[in-house]
């Protein structure tokens, strides 16, 4: 059996492992990487993302499952490259939202593994001015806009605006070329049947639950 196990011609239960670990005096353990997330596959996000790349000025490079490693291991649905100036945006696409605190999580752990990205690299080496410096990196969380998802972010608008402080349409106005990125910001999108638009700021049903103090979000026309 265990020549077996280690030609590979037949999988080990955990029993037989705990066995062989036994008889080897050691212990067995078993390890969970946490994940950073599922990529993109349901057909709404998918539209989501090919609706986003059309209408995003051409400043903005996109780069599509870009895989990170460390500290978080998966891949960022999409990251923005700004030709015009030494940022990467990561960003995350929901049709949905079930949990709003993994979301954020999630969100944050991929966009500071970032750095750990083959894409990184070659950006960083790309921008190098001969002084060492780093590429500054950034969160986009693109939401659809729904009864359920509106709700959500109204219910927490607190936690939401301390986790993507910069208003919807100054966010908006950077992907469009207008001015540069002013940092972590949610933006939204409509879906209708087979077609998807970027939202040009916050959805009306939200107007007012942008808590005092943090960027205003101005409704969307």
């Amino acid at each position: 059996m265990i020549s077996r196990i280690l030609l590979a011609q037949r999988d080990a239960s955990p029993e037989t492992l705990a066995r062989v670990a036994i008889a080897l005096g050691g212990d067995v353990s078993i390890r969970l990487t946490p994940g950073a997330g599922i990529a993109i596959h349901d057909a709404v996000q998918a539209r989501m993302g090919e609706a986003f790349i059309r209408d995003v000025h051409s400043r903005w490079r996109p780069y599509l499952e870009v895989p990170v490693r460390t500290p978080a291991r998966g891949a960022i649905d999409l990251v923005l490259a700004d030709s015009l100036g030494d940022v990467l945006v990561a960003t995350e696409f929901q049709s949905q939202l079930h949990r709003a605190e993994q979301t954020v999580r999630w969100a944050n752990e991929k966009a500071a593994a970032l750095p750990s990205s083959d894409l990184y690299r070659m950006a960083a080496a790309a921008a190098d001015d001969g002084e060492g410096g780093r590429l500054a990196t950034s969160r986009l969380l693109v939401l659809r806009s729904t009864a359920a998802t509106r709700a959500v972010v109204s219910e927490l608008a607190a936690f939401f605006a301390a986790a993507y402080p910069i208003a919807p349409e100054r966010a908006v106005e950077a992907l469009r070329g207008g001015l540069d990125w002013p940092g972590p910001a949610i933006v939204w999108m409509t879906v209708h049947g087979r077609e998807a638009r970027l939202m040009d700021g916050t959805p009306r049903q939200l107007s007012g639950a942008r808590p005092a103090g943090l960027s205003a979000a101005r409704p969307a026309g």
